[in-house]
């Protein structure tokens, strides 16, 4: 469980970061967005907290145990390639949680699988209801 809750903080953090590199924040106020918790926290937050630049934030995920395999699949930098990456191996945890025992994982991963499964019919009834239909595999996250 504790895996997970620190995917989600650290999660939250590059988003925070991504969506926020256009706006005039201070790196002292961006710090304290970013939630005091994660694998990232403390040196990683601090570093995501200096960077304005977007392959500076892939640097800064290269530095992580967790997002070092990721980032290194990240050779073009996009939101949407991201957060793509991000929800893949969110699933990756969530699988993993049934092989544990006695704990709340369990429950916590079967609720974001059901989540991202709402994601992905609402993804493909709108290609669908837009004419997109060549685009429904862009979208959808497998429940691994």
């Amino acid at each position: 469980m504790r895996n997970i809750l620190y995917f989600e903080a650290d999660r939250r953090a590059i988003n925070i970061t991504m969506n926020s590199s256009g706006i005039d924040l201070s790196p002292d106020s961006r710090c304290l967005v970013l939630s005091k918790y994660g694998t990232l926290y403390t040196r990683g937050q601090f570093e995501l907290a200096q960077f304005e630049v977007p392959e500076r934030i892939r640097a800064a995920m290269r530095k992580d145990p967790t997002f070092c395999s990721m980032s290194t699949s990240l050779i073009v930098y996009s939101e949407d390639f991201i957060e793509r990456i991000l929800c893949e191996q969110e699933m990756k945890f969530c699988d993993t949680t049934f092989q544990e025992q006695f704990n709340y994982a369990t429950f916590y991963g079967c609720l974001k699988r059901r989540e991202q499964e709402i994601r992905n019919i609402v993804w493909v009834a709108e290609c669908i209801s837009q004419g997109q239909k060549h685009k429904v595999n862009d979208g959808i996250v497998l429940n691994m």
